[in-house]
């Protein structure tokens, strides 16, 4: 995923701070979560119906770059990029540590 300078600057401007991460080859740009967004991760977390979901879930919602419809498809492909992810996001939130995603603040 290459992003210009200018494609950067509009998103933080719109957004903030931004982190790209990085697994397999495959890129995202997202925001670290709010407190309402991680309230809703964690109400997921907690219903068992849909804990499996979750993760996925929060990332969705903190992913700027690329599109929810690159992002879908990035997924179908390799679905388990949803969790090397979101497990960043939750790391992003102060949650947990992983080691196997390269983080990178824009």
């Amino acid at each position: 995923m290459t992003l210009t300078d200018e494609k950067i600057a509009e998103l933080k401007a719109k957004y903030g701070e931004l982190h790209q991460l990085s697994h397999d080859g495959e890129s995202v740009v997202v925001t670290r979560p709010n407190r309402q967004q991680w309230k809703k991760f964690r109400a997921f977390m907690n219903d068992d119906r849909k804990r499996g979901d979750a993760i996925e879930s929060l990332l969705r919602e903190c992913v700027v770059h690329p599109s929810l419809d690159e992002l879908n498809s990035l997924l179908e492909v390799k679905p388990g990029l949803a969790e090397a992810f979101g497990s960043s996001v939750v790391e992003l939130a102060g949650a947990a540590k992983t080691e196997a995603v390269e983080k990178k603040v824009l």
